[in-house]
């Protein structure tokens, strides 16, 4: 958490209030020519956050990148909510692989409904700070997703951090695992995080983020966790006032692009996509970084109950994780948690 907190006290970014999605207008396709001859082509593109948020404003910058580099005539339409797939998170991987989305971002684990490789990125605890995972973003995880992805006709254009995933509730401070008794926890309906809150002594309920806030005002449930940016937007200070920093997951976001849409587009268009999709995803880091760390302040002033585990608090936590590692090796395949065990430095 301090490696973390030193990281995020260095990062300068300034923009945060640009407009939402930019839609309509006439479709050029291109049916597998070769598109550096002056050939206009429209690229839709989707994904699971709200106009606004830092994946937004890259995809913005991301148009623009692509748009510079190619001299106007590819153009990217951005749909965020899965505005495409009527704010279905599985149905627009369908739709991606269909090749009806050209370009798709979304949390891995949505991915795990089509390969449950794709797990790897939960793993609790995997990585210990933000340096070590874009240094496993940058060397062979990569590649490896990459290889999975393209078997299901996907092309991975990049992965970015979304933030670290932290816990909040509306009982009481947690500090240490006993006080994770008997707290009823909202999950994403993910096995493997039903099972960790299992292991932590919480009782999870899987349950659509969307009823999160009316569940905790009825006391449905009494808590939740996600990264900040997400607990900040749904107004849960109003209902939830105790949060924990406890960087269970450090949360990533991966642009997909149909592979047959990419394989069809010239080699120079080809680079100006993944170029841009590189700069963009830098980008996208340096905004989830600035907005942890101004969220994890004005929280603070607002009253909010704020704890940063120590390293030595986190420790139990750690040690009760190590059996979703054991449980979880089938369902991944022990190959991919060891790699992602190696991309952390912890294998």
């Amino acid at each position: 958490m301090k490696k973390f907190k030193k990281l995020l006290s260095i990062a300068i970014i300034s923009v945060l209030c640009i407009a939402g999605c930019s839609s309509g207008g006439s479709t050029t396709t291109n049916d597998g020519a070769d598109t550096a001859s002056g050939e206009s082509i429209t690229l839709r593109m989707s994904y699971s956050l709200p106009p606004n948020s830092p994946c937004d404003v890259a995809a913005q910058r991301f148009k623009e990148l692509v748009s510079e580099k190619t001299d106007g005539r590819i153009n990217i339409e951005l749909y965020p909510n899965c505005g495409l797939s009527g704010g279905d998170l599985v149905k627009a991987f369908e739709m991606l692989i269909a090749g009806d989305i050209d370009i798709h971002g979304s949390s891995p684990v949505t991915a795990a409904n089509f390969d449950p490789r794709f797990n790897a990125f939960w793993l609790p605890w995997l990585f210990d700070d933000y340096e070590t995972l874009a240094a496993a973003i940058d060397g062979g995880m990569t590649d490896e997703v990459s290889s999975w992805s393209e078997e299901r006709n996907m092309k991975v254009l990049c992965i970015a951090y979304a933030g670290a995933r932290q816990l909040s509730n509306s009982k009481r401070e947690v500090r240490t695992v006993e006080d994770m008794e008997g707290l009823v926890i909202r999950v994403p309906s993910v096995n493997m995080f039903i099972d960790m809150f299992q292991e932590l002594g919480a009782s999870p309920v899987a349950m659509d983020f969307s009823e999160v806030y009316t569940a905790s005002q009825q006391g449905t449930i009494d808590g939740q966790e996600n990264p900040l940016s997400t607990y900040a937007s749904a107004a849960l200070d109003e209902v939830q006032p105790y949060v924990t920093l406890y960087d269970m997951v450090y949360d990533t976001t991966i642009w997909f692009m149909n592979n047959e849409k990419f394989n069809s587009l010239s080699a120079e268009d080809q680079a100006a996509i993944t170029e841009s999709a590189k700069e963009a995803a830098d980008y996208y880091d340096e905004l989830s970084i600035e907005e942890d760390t101004a969220l994890e302040q004005s929280l603070v002033e607002e009253g909010v109950t704020v704890t940063d585990l120590t390293e030595e608090e986190l420790a139990p936590f750690r040690e009760r994780a190590e059996k979703i590692y054991e449980d979880y090796r089938g369902v991944i395949g022990a190959d991919v948690v060891d790699s992602f065990l190696a991309y952390a430095g912890k294998n």
